[in-house]
C-alpha cells in the first residue's frame, strides 16, 4: 500500500473531490536533471494509479499540472483540439506563436 492510499480511503463524502498532484523539485547540479525527472515522472505514475485503482481518474492532464514528458493537449476531446487547431489558424495564420516559442505545450505538436 501507498503511503498516500491511506488519505484516498479514509475519503466517504458524498460529494465531488477533487485530488490533484503537484510537485516541485529544484536542484543545483546539471548532472541531477535526469534523476529529478525520473522521480518527478515516478511519483505521477503513482498518484495517477491510485486513481485509476480508486475509480477517480480523470484522463485530462491540466497544462499548468503537466510535466515535462506529457503532451497535455492531446488529452483534449478531438473535436476541442481542432476548434483550437482552427482559431489558431485564422488568427495566426502564419503560425507565429507556434514557431517562435521554443518549446512547450504547443497547438503544432500535438
Amino acid at each position: 500500500m501507498y503511503a498516500f492510499d491511506l488519505a484516498l480511503t479514509q475519503v466517504c463524502l458524498p460529494v465531488l473531490i477533487v485530488v490533484g498532484f503537484d510537485s516541485t523539485v529544484t536542484w543545483n547540479d546539471e548532472t541531477h536533471t535526469n534523476a529529478a525527472h525520473q522521480a518527478v515522472t515516478s511519483m505521477g505514475k503513482v498518484v495517477k494509479e491510485l486513481a485509476q485503482a480508486k475509480g477517480v481518474d480523470l484522463p485530462f492532464i491540466f497544462q499548468n499540472d503537466a510535466n515535462h514528458d506529457q503532451s497535455p493537449l492531446r488529452t483534449y476531446p478531438a473535436e476541442n483540439l481542432a476548434k483550437l487547431k482552427a482559431a489558431s489558424l485564422k488568427y495566426d495564420p502564419k503560425q507565429v506563436f507556434q514557431t517562435l516559442q521554443g518549446d512547450g505545450f504547443l497547438l503544432s505538436k500535438a
